[in-house]
């Protein structure tokens, strides 16, 4: 397994392609609000860390970010 690069050693111009999956397999979210309301905080993260989010996938089970 290889380790994490810390924030400071990261360059601007590299892109990250990150997935979440439920635990146990089970959904992220339950309805349309659980949606919005996780999209609305991605964004407050994106915005305090000055992350570009290039593309985005939702799936009840999975979300991936690049």
């Amino acid at each position: 397994m290889c380790a994490r690069m810390s924030r400071s050693q990261m360059e601007e111009s590299v892109f990250f392609h990150v997935c979440a999956r439920g635990n146990n397999r089970e959904n992220i979210f339950k309805d349309g609000t659980d949606y919005r309301r996780y999209l609305s905080a991605l964004q407050d993260r994106f915005n305090a860390f000055k992350i570009e989010c290039f593309a985005y996938c939702l799936t009840g089970l999975l979300d991936y970010f690049l």
